[in-house]
């Protein structure tokens, strides 16, 4: 047996683990278990948390969800304190919790799935524990609204980078005079994909937002965001357009923006750079800007 096999066997025996244990284990050192994990991941066979322990963090597979818990005394004070009032409530409103809470929240990733309700067209975060099934959160979510009538059944699942995550089906607004044209229905419907898009590439590179600003609602947002590198923690404007072809000003007013704020930029969409825009980065702003497609 590899030491891959011997890994991946041992994280399903006994996980979650750190790879300190791995090393014991499959009698290697801490940076090759680490390395071996790092793969076993990537071909999606296990799973990272986000807590950690002295720095490292733990390894695990589907079916050990309920065992994170035993992994909550690692988290840093104000953090646990919103872990054991969403563990009781199951379901937050975020715009109904503490500032601190908001914050919290958005870093308890093992445990805080965060859920999308567009209601009487109106976006609103729910947080839900993450052992909270679908059906339950409907139903708490329907007390919150004071909402009487069943909400439908559940989207489809969105999956974050380390824990699946799960969007609870639009509660349906009154009935409204004029109905959504196809086209715009789809619209709606692809902004609010790439909406959760941004999010999960947020989530998947570690990105904590400082700041959000909605420029044009469902279009385009603007974030700063800090996320952790070797050299330390680094921040950068963010910039969200959703646009089937990106051009070379929206690339340069992007780069405005970044320049007011003294932050290199990041430029997101679920569209493309066409070929004025890519030619513009590459003649005038290559490493000040980095464009992601999602």
């Amino acid at each position: 047996m590899d030491n891959r096999s011997e890994a991946l066997k041992v994280v399903v025996e006994r996980g979650p683990l750190q790879p300190s244990q791995i090393a014991t284990t499959v009698n290697t050192n801490i940076l090759f278990a680490s390395a071996i994990l790092s793969e076993l991941v990537d071909a999606k066979k296990i799973k990272i948390t986000y807590v950690k322990r002295g720095g490292s963090p733990f390894y695990y597979v589907s079916g050990q969800e309920e065992k994170l818990m035993d992994l909550a005394k690692y988290l840093p004070g104000k953090t646990k304190e919103a872990y054991d009032f969403l563990s009781e409530k199951l379901v937050v409103r975020d715009s109904h919790a503490e500032p601190w809470q908001r914050v919290a929240f958005r870093d308890l990733r093992d445990y805080a799935v965060p859920v999308h309700v567009n209601y009487k067209g109106v976006q609103e975060t729910f947080w839900k524990w993450y052992l909270t099934t679908n059906d339950e959160a409907k139903s708490l979510i329907k007390d919150l609204f004071g909402e009487k009538k069943e909400i439908p059944a559940e989207k489809e699942l969105v999956k974050e980078a380390l824990v699946e995550r799960e969007l609870v089906k639009e509660i349906p607004a009154e009935k409204e005079l004029v109905k959504e044209t196809p086209a715009e229905k789809e619209l709606v419907k692809e902004s609010i994909s790439e909406e959760i898009s941004v999010e999960n590439y947020f989530s998947t590179n570690n990105m904590y937002i400082i700041s959000q600003n909605m420029i044009r609602k469902g279009r385009e947002l603007n974030f700063v965001v800090d996320f952790p590198s070797q050299i330390g923690k680094l921040r950068y404007f963010v910039k969200y357009k959703s646009k089937k072809k990106i051009t070379d000003k929206d690339l340069f007013l992007a780069m405005e923006e970044g320049s007011e704020k003294g932050l290199p930029v990041l430029f997101l969409s679920g569209g493309e750079l066409n070929k004025k825009a890519q030619k513009y980065i590459d003649e005038n702003i290559s490493g000040k800007l980095l464009f992601k497609s999602l």
